[in-house]
């Protein structure tokens, strides 16, 4: 046999080598530090936390820990006191083994290691080395979802709690600085607890968290329907989609109106009467709303604006667009349902004069007004078929290859109707049963006979006009209203139109 002899390599060549090897093992690594793009990377479970001190400590010499909390929740046999530990109150701490972050950063580190380490070699179970840990992950992003509390979810806990609302609720007590409970001052937690922990008042995260589960794992203890105590049962779509619902929530009750007058100190446009009720019944929640405390709209946002509000002004929180929280935005975001869309999608928001009439109804300051009444809800009936409001409508204005269409006027109509007195925001602003008539014929006043589409859309459109040619406007309004209403899909000419037997014995040509 043949012996091979080898020559020892460099040292430096022998570096370069092994940082080759590591590459090529690791093709992440190259691009680690790039945030992943949407739809790319990882993805981590709600149930899976990633360990980092605080940022006031510094760096960590290791990359930071990804811990499956639930797994261990799972397997823990002590329950939650085995890491969080519960205050005289019972209360249970939000954090690892402690309850503050006054420790040094080297005392965390050893609180971390002797806790988890001691415990995986206690079980012979789990890690034990630092790099078994404190592994280089390629970019991940959390599938985390915010809980909403909506009106169902309240219903529940009150009826699990006997309607006791001091169970959640409560106020600080300037004189006593006590947690009191004052009926009709109700809050939600975002009220007081803000993002951070601010002095003594805990953050809403940590406050939710401690109050939630602590109260969830009492009830399990004694056997009693509790929710859920691990991560993923709240912040989970999966787990959020398959929550039981009230169908009809018990209204929450504390002490708002029924109706009530939409004013501003200092306003000169008419009172807008604003049935409350009917948009609790609306909303999800109150803080579709109110979006951070249960004042009234005027007691933030004033007419010159207020720091208070954001600087947002009482018109602008009303009449705002883009903004789901005012009216006219929330109520342009229901207008594109598809129930409303193959009316509302087509055509251009009235102007801003002619509209104002539709809330604006009120007295006008400073006349002292009466108790706002409620909305008229009571939609009227079709009238009978006649010559202006006839069943069937021929539409042959552009009979040349194919054949007329008759179209199901009556049926058409009937749908929109049926659509409309089902929607009370519908009957609250359509004037009168003829409103959806608007949506094909939206040159013409509601209930008067329409004009001819002909007589505003030429037969041959041009690419410069400001209309559309005839053809054009059947074809946009008809397939286009198909399209956003979800209704019986076009597929092509034949759907609607016959072809003439001049074209066939043609061979299809015009």
């Amino acid at each position: 046999m043949s012996s091979i002899t080898s020559t020892p390599l460099p040292a430096r060549t022998l570096m370069f080598l092994a940082t080759l090897a590591v590459v090529a093992a690791a093709p992440w690594a190259v691009g680690g530090c790039r945030r992943p793009e949407a739809g790319q990377g990882r993805e981590l479970p709600p149930g899976t936390l990633v360990i980092r001190t605080d940022a006031r400590l510094g760096p960590l010499r290791r990359p930071p820990v990804e811990f499956d909390h639930d797994r261990h929740q799972r397997r823990a046999k002590d329950g939650c006191e085995g890491c969080h530990p519960r205050d005289p109150r019972g209360e249970m701490s939000l954090l690892f083994s402690r309850f503050s972050d006054g420790d040094s950063k080297g005392k965390l580190m050893d609180l971390y290691h002797d806790r988890c380490v001691g415990c995986h070699r206690r079980k012979g179970a789990g890690p034990r080395a630092c790099g078994q840990c404190h592994r280089r992950r390629p970019p991940a992003r959390r599938s985390w979802v915010a809980i909403r509390w909506d009106y169902s979810l309240h219903g529940r806990h009150s009826r699990a709690y006997e309607k006791r609302c001091s169970k959640c609720h409560h106020l600080l007590d300037p004189a006593s600085k006590r947690l009191v409970y004052q009926k009709g001052k109700e809050e939600a937690c975002v009220a007081c607890h803000g993002a951070r922990d601010r002095g003594r008042r805990p953050s809403l995260r940590r406050v939710a968290h401690a109050a939630c589960i602590s109260c969830h794992s009492r009830r399990r203890a004694r056997k009693l329907l509790a929710g859920p105590v691990g991560c993923s049962g709240c912040h989970s779509r999966a787990a959020q989609v398959g929550y039981a619902r009230t169908r009809s929530p018990e209204r929450i009750l504390r002490g708002q109106p029924d109706s009530l007058w939409v004013k501003a100190k200092g306003g000169k446009a008419r009172r807008v009467p604003f049935d409350h009720r009917g948009h609790e019944r609306a909303a999800s929640r109150c803080s579709t709303c109110h979006h951070k405390t249960m004042a009234q709209c005027n007691e933030c946002h004033t007419i010159s604006g207020d720091p208070k509000g954001g600087l947002v002004t009482l018109e602008q929180a009303h009449h705002d667009p883009s903004s789901p929280r005012s009216c006219v935005g929330c109520h342009r975001r229901r207008a594109v349902a598809p129930g409303c869309a193959g009316c509302h999608d087509s055509r251009a928001p009235a102007a801003r004069g002619r509209a104002c009439a539709l809330c604006h109804k009120g007295p006008s300051p400073p006349a002292l007004a009466p108790v706002a009444p409620g909305p008229r809800l009571l939609p009227k009936p079709l009238p009978a078929h006649s010559k202006r409001f006839p069943e069937t409508v021929r539409i042959h204005g552009l009979k040349r290859r194919f054949g007329a269409v008759r179209m199901p006027h009556a049926k058409i109509v009937g749908k929109l109707h049926a659509l409309s007195s089902r929607s009370r925001l519908a009957l609250r602003f359509h004037r009168g049963e003829a409103a959806p008539c608007a949506g094909c014929h939206h040159m013409g006043k509601a209930g008067a006979a329409p004009t001819p589409c002909g007589s505003c859309h030429p037969r041959s459109g041009h690419a410069t006009a400001d209309r559309p040619g005839l053809q054009a406007a059947y074809h946009r309004q008809c397939m286009g209203c198909h399209s956003r209403m979800g209704l019986e899909r076009l597929n092509g000419c034949t759907s609607c139109h016959k072809v003439e037997a001049s074209a066939r014995a043609t061979g299809g040509k015009p």
